[in-house]
């Protein structure tokens, strides 16, 4: 049995497996996927919710995984970690995740021809994967586009998880005249998205927590360089310098530095050795 994620509602199953443990009756393995719900970014929660979530997390919670789980697979370094600190090591393994196999496929022949004169309209662009959510961080990468040549936009794909943080986003994008420079392109999947990857100039993911981030490891995977931050997880998939940069989460002079570095002619045999 696979438990995927890590808070409060799936205590009950981590109950019920004692419960079968302790009859005898547990007839089965019992892994614990958390993928951040064990080590989130504490910050994104109210203090009081913080302070009830942390006694239990690691308090109960911790109880129950060491007393009743077989394995606990951690998707980064970073979170196998912080996982170890709670619970005994033997159970924690590092197992990362892949890529769909449309990241393998020829993505230049099978990509949509909308998405490909989507492409064209956009010119230069940077892009962003991630959910409109404020965990996200989208708010950077517009503050750099505004330090960036008029000619490049910047094109979020994703779903809208946040109402008020999108109006948010769409109220900084007018106070910086970039209304016609920054497209929230929605939710894009399969090889079409891969194809978005591969024809940016840069993926840019300052993003304020991640346990892992497949769509960091989507963008390399096309050989696109990565700009992150250089929180948790994100460090031990982009080396600073080697594919790509890790830079302070709210430096938006920063990332356009990087994006200009990676735009000059002088800079592209580095260049191609990041990608």
């Amino acid at each position: 049995v696979a438990l995927h994620n890590f808070d409060i509602f799936f205590v009950k199953y981590l109950f019920r497996a004692l419960l079968l443990k302790i009859m005898g009756k547990k007839k089965f393995a019992f892994v614990l996927t958390p993928h951040g719900g064990f080590s989130p970014e504490w910050l994104m929660f109210s203090p009081v919710n913080r302070f009830i979530k942390k006694i239990y997390t690691y308090t109960l919670g911790a109880a129950l995984i060491n007393a009743t789980v077989d394995g606990v697979r951690a998707v980064s370094e970073w979170e196998r970690l912080e996982a170890i600190k709670h619970i005994a090591q033997k159970k924690v393994h590092l197992i990362d995740n892949g890529l769909e196999d449309e990241a393998y496929k020829d993505i230049d022949a099978l990509a949509s021809t909308d998405i490909k004169k989507a492409v064209t309209a956009y010119g230069r662009y940077i892009i962003q994967v991630a959910r409109v959510y404020p965990i996200k961080n989208i708010e950077t990468p517009i503050r750099a586009l505004s330090h960036l040549p008029e000619d490049i936009t910047y094109v979020i794909v994703g779903q809208l998880q946040d109402a008020e943080y999108e109006q948010e986003l769409k109220d900084l994008v007018v106070k910086l005249g970039l209304e016609k420079r920054v497209i929230f392109a929605g939710v894009i999947r399969g090889v079409d998205k891969y194809y978005l990857m591969r024809h940016a100039i840069v993926m840019v993911h300052m993003a304020l927590w991640e346990s892992f981030c497949n769509v960091v490891n989507e963008g390399l995977s096309q050989g696109t360089p990565c700009i992150v931050s250089n929180k948790y997880a994100l460090p031990y998939l982009v080396r600073d310098g080697v594919n790509g940069f890790c830079l302070p989460v709210y430096d938006d002079k920063k990332v356009a530095e990087k994006i200009l570095w990676l735009l000059d002619p002088r800079n592209q045999p580095n260049v191609q050795k990041i990608k």
